[in-house]
């Protein structure tokens, strides 16, 4: 059962190829079954479990919350994620070293790194007074830099 939403959760992560396109038109996994259909991708289904049940908050506490929850998970996706994975994935061997690649996402990454660290000076959340999706969007978006490219030297 989903903590947020509270409802029996089928969650997809291997599947034939065959199976997957009859149940996500664009073929993705992680893939949401639900008795409503189904929810292809992991911000997906994590922003469908959220406005699941509002009163959770993790979707923000008003519309404009919302909206800035969204903003921060895409911030998360394409300002942090992206740059983080061509540096990180390289030395964890899941996908080949371009120098050059590399160095570009070192510089944006500690780019929105910045943008992020400028955010948070005089705040607990990056949205509202309390957690949401987008502090744990962070921090999954961080966890695997952290603990392998940025370390305290590097983050100075």
């Amino acid at each position: 059962r989903c903590p947020v939403s509270g409802e029996k959760l089928d969650i997809v992560t291997d599947a034939p190829a065959a199976v997957i396109k009859v149940k996500s038109p664009i073929a993705k996994l992680p893939l949401l079954e639900t008795e409503e259909g189904c929810i292809a991708e992991s911000n997906a289904i994590a922003r469908y479990l959220v406005n699941k049940n509002p009163g959770c908050g993790l979707a923000g506490k008003t519309p404009l919350e919302n909206a800035q929850v969204d903003s921060w998970v895409d911030f998360c996706s394409n300002e942090l994620e992206v740059p983080a994975s061509v540096w990180v994935y390289p030395i964890i061997g899941w996908m080949g070293y371009h120098a050059e690649a590399c160095e570009k996402a070192k510089k944006d990454l500690k780019a929105a790194i910045m943008v992020l660290e400028a955010h948070l000076k005089h705040k607990t959340y990056i949205v509202g007074e309390s957690i949401t999706f987008a502090d744990v969007a962070l921090a999954c978006a961080l966890l695997l830099p952290f603990k392998i490219v940025l370390d305290e030297k590097t983050r100075k």
